[in-house]
């Protein structure tokens, strides 16, 4: 998928600087409507190049995006080639022009048709994920002696401690909430999820989170080369939640004992230890800490330890 981008932008921007030198060469030449032709040429190739720009940023936000973006490039180039041949001066294909435009027209309805689909799609499911949600809370309040023992990791948000992040944000920023922009709002979802990308880094370096497909395993090799950090793992393949299921059976007593911050820490207290961290070594305020590489290798001493002590318990339980 890079590769088709890669290449595809290289192309684009061969195009676009085709499409400049002809509008340049031809522009004294040009007379009456083939100047509009020209252009709509030098736009077009600019407006392909900015296509495929958009994609491969949608797509390193986790987009698989590669049919819209064939489909918007094929519209423009239809559209915008019709229009071309229509406003030479000497038409000797307006038929064909006229085709050749109704094609773009097409790939447009067709762009559109699978857009509105798939928004349709999305808000059938959003339904149908609330009242799956809504059953499973009846069936929680129903059945609340069959509930999970204290103790053990279910599932964790990262919003739940955005409020807290955000406090500190406003007051540090001299802003209000209601002053908050969408920027500032993700930096305080990266701010308030500093502490479990760490401990999140420190999984995938031990090959004990559990990937779900080979693109996952593509971003374990990367946070794993530090290409990528853990925190950018977090927000794009997580979604900034994790649950159970997304550790291995090798570690998730360790992630019950010092991840879950409502039972009883045997082994060492994962919130006590980032907070020490980023107070007493740090000399920081929580929620200001921004992910580095440094800051993992520092920290991570602190989960080591307290791996090192969880495995010494089993092995004394053995």
């Amino acid at each position: 998928m890079e590769e088709y981008y890669i290449f595809s932008l290289l192309f684009d921007i061969l195009l676009t600087v085709l499409c400049y030198g002809v509008t340049w060469a031809r522009w004294d030449e040009a007379q009456g409507t083939e100047i509009v032709g020209l252009i709509v040429m030098a736009v077009a190739g600019t407006l392909m190049v900015a296509i495929t720009i958009c994609g491969m940023i949608r797509y390193t936000k986790g987009k698989n995006n590669i049919a819209s973006v064939l489909t918007m490039k094929l519209t423009l180039f239809f559209m915008s080639f019709g229009v071309m041949l229509y406003t030479k001066d000497k038409v000797v294909n307006a038929d064909a022009s006229k085709f050749i435009f109704l094609l773009g027209v097409a790939c447009l309805f067709i762009c559109l048709t699978i857009n509105i689909i798939k928004i349709m799609i999305k808000k059938d499911a959003a339904v149908v994920r609330w009242f799956r949600n809504r059953e499973k809370e009846c069936k929680s309040v129903a059945h609340a002696a069959e509930a999970p023992k204290p103790g053990r990791m279910e599932r964790y948000k990262v919003e739940w401690l955005w409020d807290a992040a955000c406090e500190v944000y406003c007051k540090n920023n001299h802003i209000t909430v209601e002053e908050l922009s969408d920027e500032d709002g993700d930096k305080i979802y990266d701010l308030a999820a500093n502490d479990v990308a760490l401990l999140v880094t420190w999984v995938i370096m031990h090959d004990f989170f559990i990937a779900d497909d080979k693109r996952m395993e593509k971003w374990f090799e990367e946070v794993k080369n530090r290409e990528q950090t853990g925190l950018f793992f977090l927000a794009s393949a997580c979604d900034y939640k994790l649950s159970r299921r997304d550790f291995s059976e090798e570690i998730i007593g360790f992630i019950d004992d010092y991840f879950e911050h409502d039972g009883v820490h045997e082994c060492g207290d994962f919130s006590k230890d980032y907070e020490s961290y980023v107070t007493s070594v740090l000399k920081k305020e929580l929620y200001t800490v921004e992910f580095s590489w440094e800051e993992y290798d520092a920290f991570k001493e602190y989960i080591d330890k307290a791996y090192q002590a969880f495995v010494s318990k089993l092995l004394t339980a053995r």
